[in-house]
């Protein structure tokens, strides 16, 4: 499990780079990561409605905003400063067999004791 406050931001990048070890397409990769913003709409509109300075609202739904364009910047920065992902992941200390254990680890198609199988996406 990974999250952080909004799980948009620090969140959506560790899955965004874990799924690209895992060798999951980069348009999957973005769409999955838009579907935060229609998670976080109910959030966005209580803090939207506690807010009473609405000078403030503009910022808050800039800041809750969720755009594919902002993860496709990001990875389009680790293309062509450290070569991809998996390169920017090495450049910040993990290995070749750390980056082969979590592509193993988030593809497997093997149950665990007592695991229950994973629906459908949807």
């Amino acid at each position: 499990m990974v999250h952080c406050f909004g799980g948009k931001d620090r969140t959506g990048m560790v899955v965004a780079l874990a799924l690209s070890i895992a060798g999951v397409p980069r348009a999957e990769i973005v769409a999955d990561y838009f579907l935060t913003k229609a998670g976080l709409a109910p959030f966005l509109a209580e803090q939207l409605a506690d807010q009473p300075d609405e000078s403030l609202r503009a910022e808050l739904i800039e800041f809750g905003d969720t755009r594919a364009e902002s993860l496709e910047a990001i990875l389009d920065h680790l293309d062509r400063t450290y070569g991809g992902p998996a390169a920017y992941l090495r450049h910040g200390g993990l290995t070749d067999a750390e980056l082969a254990a979590l592509h193993d680890r988030l593809t497997t198609t093997e149950l665990r004791p007592g695991a229950e199988p994973a629906g459908p996406r949807g």
